[in-house]
């Protein structure tokens, strides 16, 4: 597995863990449904502004660092 393949899949463990729908993660984040949707199917990943605010909103940072961090 490439580590662009591993990234993604840790990427959408963690949005499946924090959010209810491909609608909460694409209010949560400033996306549309349907590339939230793609995060969840693993088919992309996301920019690495969306990552940044993963790990640093304090509503969400801990399972953030927990999923991604390492």
């Amino acid at each position: 597995m490439s580590y662009e393949a591993f990234f993604r899949r840790k990427f959408a463990d963690f949005l499946r863990e924090n959010f209810r729908s491909p609608e909460h993660i694409a209010v949560c984040f400033g996306v549309t449904a349907r590339q939230a949707q793609n995060w969840l199917d693993e088919t992309s990943g996301p920019r690495g502004h969306i990552v940044a605010k993963a790990m640093t909103d304090p509503s969400m940072a801990a399972s953030a660092m927990r999923h991604l961090g390492g």
